[in-house]
């Protein structure tokens, strides 16, 4: 971006107290090279997910407390993500704290964007494999929770001082995984309908400021993905929690069909 371009949205210059704990999938992307010569084709690696990347985004943007909640595998290949992710967040140790490194396999997709196709392969993906146990309620509350209620103490300890907001971030890609992930995802939004919303919350210092009921807010960026499954199974799934989320966002091609739905 130029220096004088006019920018989307403002950041402080100073981020106030904040964390955020982005759910999700991370798979190896790998996009033919456009310049490659005549021979055996070239391919570009690189790292994707789309809550990963909001982790990403926003540890850039200066918010430190950015957290990547998943489970990657064991081995070279999981290795060889944790470093990339790690690299790309700063090298904050701390941003990787919750995620799991257990057996299985690093999901890959392919994209052609001449063609604009993409094939995913997700069998066997640590991800997909695991056990919604790992993240139950008793996590999520523990990692998201309980802030600082203003004009008392939310706890009986003095430190460290807890943020004066906690987001969560999910997308609709998680629920329609193939295995168990969407009950992890449930898992989540309920813990976040629970005890941790009880208070007023507003982030000052920036220059778009959010103000809700609570300490905690939950992002879902629905994220369709056909390649998973319909419109109406993801918004069956996030149908039950949608009183949950406080910033749910869409995109202009799927309002027909939402409005549909929705009647």
């Amino acid at each position: 971006m130029a220096l004088d371009a006019q920018p989307c949205l403002v950041v402080a210059a100073t981020p106030p107290s904040a964390q955020f704990l982005c759910f999700g999938e991370a798979m190896i992307r790998y996009c033919p090279e456009t310049a490659s010569s005549a021979g055996a084709p070239r391919w570009l690696q690189s790292v994707g997910g789309a809550e990963l990347n909001v982790a990403v985004a926003l540890s850039r943007l200066g918010w430190s407390d950015s957290r990547w909640v998943s489970v990657v595998p064991r081995g070279p290949l999981g290795d060889h993500l944790m470093t990339k992710v790690g690299e790309a967040m700063g090298g904050d140790a701390n941003s990787l704290a919750l995620v799991r490194r257990e057996e299985g396999d690093v999901g890959v997709f392919h994209v052609w964007p001449a063609e604009r196709k993409l094939c995913y392969q997700r069998r066997h993906s640590a991800f997909g494999l695991l056990d919604p146990e790992w993240f139950a309620e008793p996590f999520w509350t523990a990692s998201l929770g309980p802030c600082e209620v203003r004009g008392g103490s939310a706890s009986s300890t003095a430190s460290p001082k807890p943020p004066a907001l906690r987001v969560l971030h999910l997308t609709g890609i998680t629920p329609l995984i193939p295995g168990r992930a969407k009950d992890a995802w449930c898992h989540a939004l309920a813990a976040a309908a629970g005890p941790l919303r009880r208070t007023a919350a507003l982030l000052p210092g920036a220059a778009v400021c959010v103000v809700s009921d609570s300490p905690l807010l939950v992002s879902l960026d629905l994220n369709h993905r056909p390649a998973l499954g319909t419109f109406r199974e993801l918004w069956e799934a996030v149908l039950p929690h949608i009183g949950t989320v406080d910033l749910l966002v869409l995109s202009c091609d799927v309002l027909p069909t939402l409005a549909e739905l929705i009647g």
